[in-house]
């Protein structure tokens, strides 16, 4: 069978009629994307009913979820447990949480995941739910007032000191320092701030570059060197 490259939205009501294998199956196309609506309020809600197991058993592909019924914190363990069967079992290299809040107490709906098998797609949806809620990757209700980004994260010293942890003593293409920046969750900024932490580092001396361009513009395959 084949498919033309397709994003799809899996938006259910509730959290039943979405088996994992289904997920598997379409992500098992070239260039196939899902957005899914991961009910983590109905689910956290439901997950110790006798009258749920089956539809939450669907869900995550086997009864895993049983084992964090007591856990502290139940909705965001959720939400990992649930991405780290789409790895597991779906195949799948990259997913992406975005948290949306219904209300003006901030208390969780649901979440949006991203799901895809190519880097690019990913560092797309990255950057549009970037830029969209401000570095933040979520939606915290109607009356949500968005904070200056300078206000909660210093984009440019941040990453600074977060790419001199993560690559200490590494030698590295800008590429693939991108790309494992943009699977670290504990990085969120975008590729754009990303290249101007490492133009700063390299003027100052901190970092080596070599295989620039003619100009000493930064390409994906310029190398870096960190201290």
């Amino acid at each position: 069978m084949h498919l033309a490259p397709s994003f799809f939205f899996i938006d259910p009501f509730g959290f039943k009629g979405i088996p994992l294998p289904i997920i598997k199956e379409i992500l098992s196309f070239p260039k196939t994307e899902i957005l899914f609506t991961f009910m983590a309020r109905d689910l956290n809600r439901f997950l110790d009913s006798p009258k749920h197991e089956d539809s939450c058993a669907e869900l995550f592909g086997d009864i895993c979820w049983k084992e964090i019924i007591n856990s502290d914190n139940r909705e965001h363990v959720l939400v990992d447990l649930y991405r780290r069967k789409l790895v597991e079992v779906a195949g799948v290299k990259y997913t992406l949480p975005f948290r949306v809040c219904g209300d003006e107490l901030r208390a969780t709906t649901y979440y949006l995941i991203h799901a895809s098998n190519h880097i690019e797609a990913f560092r797309l949806m990255k950057d549009i739910t970037y830029n969209q809620s401000k570095g933040r990757f979520g939606f915290f209700g109607p009356d949500d007032k968005i904070v200056p980004l300078s206000q909660f994260f210093d984009t440019i010293p941040e990453t600074r000191k977060y790419l001199l942890n993560k690559f200490s003593g590494n030698e590295i293409t800008f590429k693939k320092m991108v790309e494992e920046s943009y699977l670290d969750v504990k990085n969120v900024a975008p590729a754009k701030d990303l290249r101007a932490a490492i133009k700063e580092l390299y003027s100052e001396g901190i970092i080596e570059l070599s295989n620039i361009g003619k100009r000493g513009g930064i390409n994906e395959y310029t190398i870096i060197k960190f201290p």
